[in-house]
């Protein structure tokens, strides 16, 4: 009888086990907010003009080249809008650094606002204002 239950157990349990790799699927949109620095005072990385300015990378963890065309970045949940970005495609593992320093002029890499230094949040959305990818922090 004691192996009976053990069977029957063993197999209720391999046929409910939950199965992991659910999690790991790569999600429709592979863009992700990688990294971010707010308040780069420091200078730990510079932009093109040598100044340091804050910054964001994305990085593509799908398994194609993604665009980026339809997508935006803001720090503002309530205009979702405020950087579009370039026609720009990430390869497979590939990042891109915005410079968030609200300096258009500086090129397309540089958004319209800047990162709080205290606390704050980046938003990357679609075109119809889905949101793909969100942090929030607070320092």
């Amino acid at each position: 009888m004691r192996r009976i239950f053990i069977a029957i157990f063993a197999s209720f349990f391999i046929l409910c086990h939950w199965d992991k790799s659910v999690d790991t699927e790569i999600p429709p949109v592979s863009i992700v907010i990688n990294e971010f620095m707010a308040n780069n005072g420091v200078g730990v990385i510079l932009d093109e003009n040598n100044e340091a300015d804050d910054w964001i990378e994305l990085f593509n963890l799908g398994k194609s080249p993604a665009s980026l065309n339809g997508l935006f970045l803001s720090d503002d949940s309530t205009k979702l809008d405020k950087f579009p970005f370039p026609d720009t495609v990430l390869p497979v593992n590939g990042h891109i650094v915005i410079w968030a320093d609200s300096d258009e002029k500086q090129g397309k890499l540089h958004a319209s606002f800047k990162l709080s230094a205290k606390n704050g949040e980046i938003i990357l959305t679609q075109g119809d204002k889905t949101v793909i990818d969100r942090v929030q922090y607070d320092t």
